[in-house]
């Protein structure tokens, strides 16, 4: 077997082209799936028409390449989704994950899955927090990726396939979308940017660890390469910040003052989360981009 084929489900994704550019050039013959889009191959990659809950066109195409290691990015949740969502991504994901992961298991696959740092331990009692934390979450965002992670230690334990969980903090980067849904750091800078006013919800002292798409795409190659198999990793910065730091720093570095807004705060938000990462570190060489170097880049990429 080739150990160096991989597919990645949800491969144009935020994660899963940051994972894309970083892979292609590590002698990574690539297999993106993508939904109702058009892309041409290019050298080491080769895009697919393929949802992820068409089971049977995914296991044969892991058979027909000879896929090796399989990075799951694909999700369609974020931290406020209702049940109405987490309904859906149960039919459309959490369901075809399982019954991927039953026809692939007797074939020694890594399957390398990203989970949430940032949700799925809840409100933890110890902060920095490491892997053998409680997992508690507060969201149907942070229940699907516990769902998963357990249906994978099921499956490592009982057969074949190897299995690297990554429970990333906060990713940012100029590639994350900026319709204040999801990321933090990305929507501030487009809103800041456009004199547009800037909602929090709360007081703005929730602290988040926040790190780099770069970063992040780097540590997780570099685990994959290593073939890490059947441990979970915590991939952040280890340090937190507020909000309102955020705003402060994203303030000083475009030298724009922004327009706040505050909302009430919500049940679903974790109040705080610093991701221990000394196993991470114990693995590889790794230090996280301070974040006003990481947000003074991220500006000059989009300005």
């Amino acid at each position: 077997m080739n150990v160096n084929n991989t597919l990645i489900l949800g491969g144009t994704g935020f994660i899963g082209r940051a994972l894309t550019e970083i892979l292609k050039n590590e002698n990574h013959h690539l297999h993106l799936t993508v939904r109702n889009g058009e892309y041409s191959d290019e050298p080491n990659i080769k895009y697919h028409n393929i949802s992820i809950n068409a089971v049977d066109t995914l296991a044969e195409l892991i058979e027909n390449e000879d896929i090796s290691t399989i990075i799951h990015c694909a999700s369609s949740l974020i931290p406020s989704s209702q049940f109405v969502d987490f309904y859906t991504e149960n039919e459309n994901l959490i369901l075809p994950t399982i019954s991927l992961l039953d026809k692939i298991k007797n074939k020694e696959i890594l399957y390398v899955y990203f989970s949430s740092g940032g949700v799925i331990y809840g409100n933890p009692e110890n902060i920095p927090t490491n892997e053998t934390a409680p997992l508690n979450p507060l969201s149907y965002y942070g229940l699907s990726k516990k769902i998963i992670e357990d249906y994978l230690h099921f499956y490592s334990s009982n057969f074949k396939i190897n299995h690297l969980i990554i429970r990333p903090s906060n990713p940012y980067g100029s590639d994350q979308h900026k319709d204040g849904v999801q990321g933090f750091i990305a929507t501030v800078l487009h809103k800041i940017i456009n004199s547009m006013p800037i909602e929090i919800w709360g007081d703005g002292s929730v602290i988040r660890d926040y790190i780099t798409i770069d970063d992040l795409a780097w540590a997780t190659k570099e685990l994959i390469n290593k073939r890490v198999t059947n441990e979970t990793y915590n991939i952040g910065s280890g340090d937190g910040h507020s909000l309102l730091d955020v705003i402060n720093v994203i303030s000083n570095i475009t030298s724009i003052t922004p327009k706040l807004t505050f909302s009430s705060s919500r049940n679903i938000d974790v109040k705080t989360v610093i991701l221990d990462i000394k196993k991470l570190q114990d693995e590889i060489n790794f230090i996280a981009t301070p974040l006003a170097d990481g947000i003074r880049n991220f500006y000059q990429k989009i300005s």
